[in-house]
């Protein structure tokens, strides 16, 4: 059973329209929902097939305020903490003003507990030792324009469920220099790459040339907008 079948019937309410599950896990939480996960996800649950292989931490598919919702569940947790609210931002900025990021995820004290009473294996790419609702309420203090509609704070076993609304344009992420260079690696393939239905790829490759220094990051970022794939 997938963590995600636990919440459908609460959650899918919030997934309307054009959106994505992140870290789908081979159960998407809704059927229309565009599914990704790493190329070869370390975990599997269901059938539906595998969209979209990459970073969670970069949607380079995706232009600015482009999707409806996003959807992920149990993921967050297996990134450090200083990268929580990085990821948190790159989501919203493909989000759509007025659109919902739907959250499932454990209480990481909850999980333990529960793992050691009923013998279920630990998952040990949990990387934040305090990770509960509350933890992520305090790094939702940061951001600005979003709101949150909804939030359970103990469903299951050992989860808890929040969705925010995007009500506003919201800051971009804090890109490190090393940072940098994997978003313009990772923008050049979804720029060039067929399988990602790229449309107007002659008018995509000037955009990419003659470039130098971090004036590559902007263009190719301005091509995604303009010609990237999956934009409305």
């Amino acid at each position: 059973m997938s963590e995600t079948s636990r919440c459908r019937e609460i959650l899918t309410k919030f997934c309307v329209g054009y959106g994505v599950d992140v870290g789908y896990g081979g159960d998407p939480i809704v059927p229309s929902a565009i599914t990704i996960d790493l190329p070869h996800p370390y975990a599997k649950v269901g059938g539906t097939p595998l969209n979209l292989g990459g970073d969670a931490r970069n949607l380079c598919w995706f232009a600015d305020n482009s999707l409806n919702y996003i959807y992920s569940s149990h993921l967050l947790e297996d990134f450090e903490p200083h990268k929580t609210k990085n990821m948190i931002l790159e989501w919203l900025r493909v989000l759509a003003i007025g659109g919902n990021l739907i959250l499932y995820l454990p209480d990481e004290q909850k999980y333990k507990k529960h793992c050691r009473k009923t013998g279920q294996d630990y998952n040990h790419s949990h990387k934040i030792e305090n990770f509960n609702l509350g933890y992520i309420r305090g790094v939702l203090r940061e951001i600005s324009n979003i709101e949150i509609i909804y939030k359970k704070a103990a469903c299951e076993d050992y989860s808890f469920e929040i969705v925010l609304r995007k009500t506003g344009p919201t800051e971009r992420m804090n890109l490190s220099r090393e940072r940098k260079e994997d978003e313009i690696d990772w923008l050049k393939k979804s720029l060039v790459d067929k399988d990602n239905r790229t449309r107007d790829l002659e008018q995509i490759i000037p955009h990419m040339r003659n470039t130098k220094g971090w004036r590559t990051l902007d263009k190719l970022r301005k091509a995604r907008n303009k010609f990237g794939a999956f934009r409305r």
